[in-house]
């Protein structure tokens, strides 16, 4: 490859990265002689794509004709600068994007099933390939392999590398999720050792949400063995959740209904006076299993709360009260 080539191709890497920023539809030139017009969508490093026939790095191209195609990045010969892309194929440009975004996440998928049956050397060069992905591309790839034993401890480990969200959120949905008990506890251990305090935001934040119950008190399990006191606001917050998820269902079982009964006829004229009635429907049935799960959330959130601080309150604005009450000291 001469220095030239190499030069035009390196922009054409450039301008695939800037894919964000307005579309160019640059004047691209492939090695076998064909010629277009092409906005750079993205790019996926060192994969088989299908419709690729060459291996190696695939460059993903939305044309001036609104085409999306895919060529290799060895076939690029050279690339310059063009017109902005049409208004009208922004719709197209944004579909491109869409799936191009889901063929990388096909592809990361790829390479990690195929780590399973690799060979020492060959796993190597698969971690230097995944290690060219974006983390949120990883994301769910590495959150379904955890459910597969024979991926788990390499799930784990990128997972708890990987750090921040895209690393931490994963492994806590398992932990609240999985009905294998290994995995929840090598996911806690995983999350915790990678990042204690999104890890324990991350727990608050499902005990705050309207989700299953199991997932709450699993969450809930789990912010009562690390036993941090920071935990306290963000539990407090949870609980007046559960408190208004409480009176939400109340309010909705417990509404009256007006129908018009037929008290007969008077002179030939039926007679309909509006009568109010419970009403029974399936959410007021339903309601009596809700109400009673939501309160045992939310006692399980009172009993953690006292856990941690050795205090007992009523309900939320107690408990807030309280912490309010206490030095900074104390809440750090």
């Amino acid at each position: 490859m001469t220095l030239l080539r190499a030069s035009l191709v390196a922009g054409t890497l450039a301008a695939v990265a800037a894919f964000a920023s307005p579309a160019l539809a640059d004047r691209y030139r492939l090695t076998d002689g064909q010629e277009f017009e092409a906005a750079p969508v993205g790019e996926i490093p060192g994969v088989r794509i299908k419709g690729v026939r060459a291996s190696g790095d695939v460059v993903f191209l939305l044309t001036y004709a609104g085409k999306e195609i895919r060529v290799a990045k060895a076939g690029i010969a050279s690339v310059d600068s063009g017109a902005p892309l049409p208004k009208k194929l922004a719709p197209k440009l944004a579909r491109a994007k869409r799936n191009f975004r889901a063929a990388r996440r096909r592809a990361a998928a790829k390479l990690i099933r195929r780590y399973k049956r690799a060979k020492k050397a060959e796993r190597l060069k698969i971690v230097a390939q995944l290690d060219a992905f974006p983390a949120r591309t990883l994301e769910g790839p590495l959150s379904d392999a955890l459910s597969d034993r024979k991926l788990r401890a390499f799930a784990l480990e990128r997972l708890a590398a990987t750090k921040g969200a895209e690393g931490i959120r994963p492994l806590v949905k398992a932990v609240v999720t999985s009905k294998d008990k290994s995995l929840r506890e090598q996911a806690h251990a995983a999350a915790l050792g990678a990042d204690k305090v999104l890890t324990r935001t991350y727990y608050e934040q499902i005990v705050a949400m309207p989700v299953s119950s199991k997932r709450r008190m699993r969450a809930l399990g789990r912010l009562a063995g690390m036993g941090d006191r920071q935990a306290i606001p963000g539990l407090i917050f949870a609980l007046e959740k559960v408190e208004s998820e409480i009176q939400a269902v109340l309010a909705t079982a417990g509404g009256l209904r007006r129908i018009p009964v037929n008290l007969g006829t008077r002179g030939g004229a039926a007679i309909n006076a509006p009568i109010e009635l419970p009403e029974q429907s399936t959410i007021a049935v339903q309601s009596k299993v809700t109400v009673s799960t939501l309160r045992q959330v939310s006692n399980a959130v009172r009993k953690v709360l006292g856990g941690l601080s050795g205090v007992e309150r009523a309900n939320s604005k107690s408990w807030q009260v309280w912490w309010d009450d206490q030095p900074t000291s104390y809440r750090k």
